[in-house]
C-alpha cells in the first residue's frame, strides 16, 4: 500500500519508522516546515569568546523510561545513545528578592530563609500535598466531578498556604505546562495536574526514575528515521491542505493536496499533527465528522518562544540556586491589598550546562528561556524559535475521554 504521514514530530516520526522497519509499504512522509522534529529542534550553539560550538535543545530536552516507555524503546532500537540529566528546579521572585532551588544543599540558598516562617510552611505544605495527592487520585478516578474542582479550589479546599501555592505548585505547574499560573489555578483541574505528577513521578522525594537526555541532542534520533527514508519520501517544506476520500474501482483511495495545489493519491493517510491542524484539514477535505470537530475542536494552544542565549541575567542571583530549570516571576497585587501572587507571563530558563551536560569552561553558559521578561543582550542572543503548547485545561480532559471510548468503541 502506498501510505502518506502528515507531520514529522515524534508521533509522525514513529509512524514512518513503524511503517518502514515492519512492513513493505511505500510511505511518504509531508511536513509544512523545512526541518524534521517538531518540538526536538537541536541548534547550533557557538561561544562567542572562543569560537567553540555544540549542539544543544531549545524544546524537548528530557524524557523518564517510566513515563515514556515506547519512546525509550523507539531511542533503543534506533541505537541513539543517552545520558542520565538532573531535573532541579528553582525559583527567583522580584529579581531575586525571595529564592529558593530544589536540591537539599539549595533550598535554603538564602540564609534568611532558614529564619523565615512562610518558607518552612511552604516546605511543610510541598511534603502534604504529596502525599496526599495519591489518595485524591484514587478516590476521585471514578468520580462524576473529578473534572469540576480546579486547582486552586483544591488548594484552597485542602488548606494549603499562599506561599506553596505562589511560590512552588503555581511555577512548576506554569512551567510544566507553558501556562500563566493564574490560568492553570482557575482553568486546569486538579485531576489533570496530579495525575500528570503522578504518572512523571514528581509526587515523590525518594526512589525517584531516572530523567534522561539525547547526547548530541534530540537531532540524534530524528536524523536517523528521516536518514533512512526513500529518495523521495522526505517532502519538507509541504504544507498539507486538505484530504479527501473516495473510492476508485471498488478501493478506497484518499486524495491529499499541498498548499501548491499538486495532489497525490493514497490508500492511507496519517495526520500526526496539532489537533487544530487536523481539524483544519480534515475541514478542508469534507472528510470532518461533527463528533471529531467536537473533539479536535476542544483543543486549545498557547504560543511560547524560546530564545537560546548565554545572558546570565535570566539565572538566579545566587549562583548556587541554579538548576535545571529555572523560573522567573514577579509579585503582583492580590485583592485583599497584599503583593503575592505571579505574573502572567511564564518565564522558564533551561540550563543547558545541567540538562544536557554541556562543559561550561570550554563553551560557556548556554540557556534556552521561554518567554524572557528581561531585555537580553543581543549580542548573546543565538536563535529565537516559536512553540505551540496544548493547554490541558478542564476540557481537554473531557476530549481525551472522548477519544479514549472511540478507541474502545
Amino acid at each position: 500500500m502506498k501510505i502518506a504521514v502528515v507531520g514529522s514530530g515524534c508521533a509522525g516520526l514513529g509512524a514512518v519508522y513503524a511503517l518502514n522497519e515492519y512492513s513493505s509499504h511505500e510511505v511518504h512522509l509531508y511536513e509544512a516546515d523545512s526541518r524534521p522534529g517538531g518540538h526536538a529542534n537541536t541548534i547550533k550553539f557557538t561561544n562567542p569568546d572562543n569560537g567553540e560550538s555544540t549542539m544543544v535543545d531549545t524544546a524537548f530536552m528530557v524524557f523518564s523510561p517510566p513515563s515514556y516507555p515506547n519512546f525509550t524503546r523507539l531511542l533503543r532500537l534506533l541505537n541513539v545513545s543517552v545520558a542520565e540529566t538532573s531535573m532541579s528546579f528553582s525559583l527567583t521572585r522580584d529579581n531575586g528578592q525571595f529564592e529558593w532551588a530544589s536540591d537539599i544543599s539549595s533550598f535554603f540558598c538564602q540564609t534568611s530563609n532558614l529564619f523565615n516562617p512562610r518558607v518552612w510552611r511552604m516546605l511543610w505544605d510541598i511534603l502534604r500535598f504529596n502525599a496526599c495527592a495519591r489518595r485524591f487520585i484514587v478516590e476521585y478516578e471514578a468520580s462524576p466531578t473529578a473534572n469540576e474542582m480546579t486547582i486552586g479550589e483544591y488548594l484552597t479546599k485542602n488548606g494549603y498556604s499562599d506561599a506553596f501555592r505562589d511560590d512552588y505548585l503555581m511555577p512548576l505547574t506554569a512551567a510544566i505546562w507553558s501556562t500563566s499560573p493564574e490560568t492553570c489555578a482557575t482553568g486546569y483541574t486538579a485531576q489533570s495536574l496530579l495525575r500528570y505528577l503522578h504518572n512523571h513521578h514528581l509526587l515523590q522525594l525518594f526512589s525517584k526514575p531516572l530523567w534522561l537526555t539525547i547526547k548530541g541532542g534530540s537531532i540524534e534520533y530524528v536524523n536517523k528515521i528521516v536518514d533512512s527514508l526513500p529518495a523521495g519520501a522526505w517532502r519538507p517544506s509541504t504544507p498539507v491542505t486538505s484530504v479527501s476520500s473516495h473510492v476508485v474501482d471498488g478501493k478506497h483511495r484518499v486524495t491529499l493536496v499541498t498548499h501548491d495545489g499538486k495532489s497525490e493519491e493514497y490508500d492511507h493517510v496519517i495526520l500526526a499533527t496539532h489537533s487544530d491542524t487536523t481539524l483544519q484539514i480534515l475541514s478542508a477535505g469534507g472528510l470532518v465528522t461533527e463528533e471529531e470537530r467536537r473533539v479536535l475542536g476542544g483543543f486549545s494552544w498557547t504560543k511560547n518562544e524560546a530564545v537560546l542565549h548565554s545572558d546570565t541575567a535570566v539565572m538566579p542571583k545566587n549562583k548556587s540556586a541554579w538548576s535545571a530549570w529555572n523560573y522567573y516571576t514577579y509579585s503582583k497585587p492580590q485583592e485583599k491589598g497584599t503583593v503575592t501572587g505571579n505574573s502572567d507571563i511564564v518565564t522558564v530558563t533551561s540550563s543547558m550546562n545541567v540538562l544536557q551536560h554541556v562543559d561550561i569552561t570550554k563553551y560557556g553558559p548556554i540557556f534556552s528561556t521561554l518567554n524572557p521578561r528581561h531585555d537580553l543582550k543581543h549580542d548573546l542572543i543565538q536563535a529565537r524559535v516559536a512553540y505551540d503548547h496544548p493547554a490541558f485545561d478542564a476540557s481537554v480532559s473531557t476530549q481525551l475521554f472522548s477519544l479514549h471510548v472511540d478507541a474502545d468503541d
